[in-house]
């Protein structure tokens, strides 16, 4: 498993989530093997999946929904376009955990230089001059910062993914 889900390594003890490999049947065969797994993981570090999130590619969402009636599935199932192909995530929220401390913070400005490259901004001045930058004050804008002291974590097996999943 690659770093590309969340940025981590499911490698190691303490991992943040269990990778898996599908089960490769099809059908209501194929989602209740690959759901099952989902769940066993999940469970194998003992937290208790009765209440999963299912999230996967909106094909296979699209797919569990006509394949399995509301009655024998009660887990919230949501999809999302920017999982890879085959990609099930089972989350318990429990598992899951936020904090923040404090006020936003809201500051505003018109003397202020920023950089309007989103993609892969460089720093604003180096060697040479990044672009595109400006001057609020030449541009006759007001530059708005908002900063918010958060975090987030999860905890270890409280999340499982599927890779590879074709129902």
């Amino acid at each position: 498993m690659d770093s590309g889900f969340g940025g981590r390594r499911s490698t190691g003890r303490g991992a943040q989530w269990r990778a898996i490999a599908s089960a490769a049947t099809t059908g209501t065969e194929g989602v209740a093997d690959d759901l099952g797994a989902l769940a066993g993981a999940i469970g194998a570090a003992g937290i208790n999946p009765d209440d999963m999130v299912i999230v996967t590619t909106p094909t296979l969402a699209m797919k569990l929904r006509v394949l399995v009636s509301s009655s024998k599935l009660d887990n919230l199932v949501l999809s999302s376009p920017a999982l890879a192909a085959g990609t099930v995530v089972g989350i318990v929220p429990r598992g899951l955990a936020t904090g923040f401390r404090g006020t936003v913070q809201i500051e505003s400005s018109r003397e202020t230089l920023i950089h309007f490259e989103s993609a892969e901004p460089e720093p604003i001045v180096e060697d040479t001059m990044a672009s595109p930058v400006r001057n609020a004050f030449q541009q006759d804008l007001t530059v708005l910062k908002v900063r918010a002291r958060c975090a987030w974590t999860v905890q270890p097996g409280a999340v499982a993914v599927i890779t590879g999943a074709d129902w």
